[in-house]
């Protein structure tokens, strides 16, 4: 078999795309903030800042940052550091990070769903992951959810696969 040269490594590129276009089109996240973020917070060579020319964060418009890097670098380290910039910013419980394809995420909200039969201007009808998170921030007005207690707001459930919940607009 014949050797391969020991001396010769490839430079390592990789660019990660982070999507944040569904939560700046409603106001909700600060792309400027985010990328300020970032550059602040990334680590090279165990000092955080100090970016060089072996990491590149830059952002694309409203929508987009891309962190294009020389050197190893991880993806879940990039989310690791979105999750902190959302908990920083109280958006944790709305929003959630998630794999669109191999180097790219995407900012999503969490699902919630219209209320069928009932008034639409005064209700939304939430599964039951929606009503984990607003039972962590004790937001609901009125809610049937059993087996499920809250100190600040009184809580009853009838089936813990698919909840009905109704809160009003103001809540969320």
């Amino acid at each position: 078999m014949p050797k391969t040269a020991a001396g010769k490594t490839g430079a390592t590129k990789h660019k990660f795309v982070i999507d944040y276009s569904k939560p700046a089109a409603d106001g909700v996240f600060d792309g400027a903030d985010f990328e300020k973020f970032l550059h602040d917070r990334i680590k090279v060579d165990g000092k955080a800042g100090q970016l060089g020319e072996s990491v590149k964060v830059t952002r694309d418009g409203n929508t987009k940052i891309t962190v294009t890097s020389n050197i190893p670098f991880s993806k879940r380290y990039l989310k690791y550091l979105t999750k902190k910039f959302l908990k920083k910013n109280s958006l944790r419980d709305w929003i959630r990070v998630v794999a669109s394809a191999k180097d790219n995420y995407q900012l999503r909200f969490y699902n919630i769903a219209g209320a069928g039969d009932e008034d639409e201007d005064d209700h939304y009808s939430l599964n039951y992951s929606t009503v984990e998170l607003l039972l962590r921030s004790c937001q609901v007005v009125t809610r049937s959810v059993r087996n499920q207690r809250c100190s600040t707001c009184a809580v009853s459930s009838s089936d813990r696969s698919e909840v009905d919940v109704y809160v009003t607009k103001r809540s969320i």
